[in-house]
């Protein structure tokens, strides 16, 4: 399932025009009153000190914001698309007798199979390199990865744009492409015949395989309905 965030830039867009039109009336007003009224004009020039301010506050921690700091910037509205966040799972039913890493086991293996076929950004690969690497070898988990690397979370930025599309029509249950083949949540059910609670599936290298298996063949069935409705 995809779930969209707006962004805060559209208040620090409205903040932007505020402080335009309290300097311009500000201007206004001296041009008018000259020496009389002059001191008026104090009044909306002061107001726009705070909201320039906050403008600028935005933009530098818009412009410093890190992949580590991923689970700060989605609760701040930078990241626009997010796939699935492991912290999502592991409230209201979920067993007590699990660690809360379980929750990330679905979602990182959807993950390494994204770095193992090449469709991660190249972002992740600057920031992320060695552990992707690590990922590739078998060495760290996707879950392991999603968790230290990414905050838990799983979104566009973390993708190719081949992936972002791939991961839009496999990833969303309500996509055309699902509702005609079947969606990730679903294939993963039926992969490890679980149906009731899909947080016991051990984050093993045998499970690992027997998904990624599963998505290939979508993945080919994907590329072909993308090619068809070109060709037509």
């Amino acid at each position: 399932m995809i779930y969209y965030r707006f962004d805060k830039t559209k208040h620090a867009f409205v903040a932007m025009c505020i402080t335009g039109g309290m300097t311009g009336l500000a201007l206004l007003i001296g041009i008018i009153s000259r020496s009389f009224y002059q001191s008026w004009a104090v009044i909306p020039l002061a107001c726009t000190i705070p909201l320039g301010i906050y403008t600028l506050v935005y933009l530098i921690n818009w412009l410093s914001c890190r992949r580590k700091d991923k689970k700060h910037a989605v609760a701040k509205g930078y990241v626009y698309m997010k796939y699935d966040d492991y912290y999502w799972h592991y409230g209201g039913d979920y067993p007590d007798d699990l660690p809360q890493e379980n929750a990330a086991t679905h979602i990182g293996m959807f993950l390494a199979w994204c770095i193992c076929n090449n469709l991660v950004s190249d972002e992740l690969r600057e920031d992320c390199g060695e552990d992707i690497e690590n990922v590739v070898l078998g060495n760290v988990s996707g879950a392991q990865f999603l968790i230290k690397n990414c905050d838990g979370i799983f979104c566009d930025s973390d993708l190719t744009e081949t992936g972002q599309k791939f991961a839009a029509d496999y990833y969303n249950c309500d996509s055309e492409f699902s509702k005609e083949y079947c969606d990730y949540f679903n294939d993963y059910c039926k992969a490890f015949d679980n149906n009731e609670c899909i947080y016991y599936i051990e984050d093993s290298k045998e499970n690992y395989f027997a998904i990624s298996s599963v998505i290939d063949k979508r993945f080919v069935e994907w590329n072909n309905k993308i090619s068809n409705k070109e060709a037509q």
